[in-house]
């Protein structure tokens, strides 16, 4: 699971305005799933524009289903502030 708030409009080292994008990759013994979500400015921080999740098969790695959209759902709870960096994020996110 990779989850990322880019410090950005301070001359930070991500090169587009967003508030975040969450990455996660989950194996079972006969599936893989694989969830990727951006959340734009606009979005704040517990909305996300662009989402996408696709479960594969494990063993051949076809592609079994994939969503998109308002077919996915995320929860993002327990949010803890990094006041370093101005930002919080939550320390449980459920798809």
């Amino acid at each position: 699971m990779d989850h990322m708030i880019p410090i950005t409009n301070s001359g930070g080292t991500w090169p587009m305005d967003m508030h975040g994008w969450s990455w996660t990759e989950v194996t079972t013994k006969k599936y893989q799933a694989i969830v990727y979500a951006v959340g734009s400015l606009e979005d704040g921080y517990d909305n996300y524009s662009y989402k996408h999740l696709t479960l594969l098969n494990k063993r051949n790695g076809k592609v079994i289903a994939e969503y998109s959209g308002d077919e996915i759902t995320i929860s993002e709870t327990g949010w803890i502030d990094e006041t370093e960096f101005y930002r919080k994020r939550p320390s449980v996110v459920a798809f």
